[in-house]
Parts: structure tokens; C-alpha cells; sequence
């Protein structure tokens, strides 16, 4: 009979075990949209405005989450899980 010897592996970044949960992102940070204009087509809906971080012109589509907070502050979540403070 031959002895067999276990080594411990470093964990691999492909391979991943579904038994054992992975640590949520950390939530992206609030941005704002400011003077925006939302249009929809059929279901889809989109949101253009600006930027308050850069100033830049942003249409934002793939909206997952529209909706207000508990103070009454609307705000949408794109696709990518930013979430956005419409602001007139």
C-alpha cells in the first residue's frame, strides 16, 4: 500500500466553488444627474442629463431601478449597479 500525501493549494482565480459565497462589491457611490430628460421606447426607458461629477452630457439607458427614497429623492440604477440622484 502507498501513503498518499494532500498538499494545500493556493486558491485559483478560475476556479471558483458555489458553495462558498463571495464577498459583495462594495456599493457603488451615489452619482447626480442634473437637468434630465428621460424618453422611453416600448419598455426600455432612458435618462439624458448632466453629470455633476464631470459635467459631461450622459445618456444613461439599461435602466434596471427607477424609483424615490424614504425622503423623497428620485433615483435610477443603470446596468452596470451605479445608481444615480435625478436632480432638476
Amino acid at each position: 500500500m502507498t501513503d498518499s500525501v494532500m498538499t494545500a493549494q493556493m486558491p485559483s482565480s478560475r476556479f471558483t466553488d458555489p458553495a462558498i459565497t463571495q464577498p459583495e462589491a462594495p456599493a457603488a457611490e451615489t452619482r447626480q444627474l442634473k437637468h434630465w430628460t428621460a424618453y422611453r421606447s416600448g419598455p426600455a426607458l432612458s435618462v439624458s442629463g448632466m453629470d455633476a461629477e464631470t459635467g459631461a452630457t450622459r445618456t444613461i439607458a439599461g435602466i434596471k431601478n427607477l424609483g424615490p427614497d424614504a425622503q423623497g429623492k428620485l433615483f435610477i440604477t443603470d446596468g452596470e449597479g451605479q445608481r444615480w440622484e435625478l436632480v432638476l
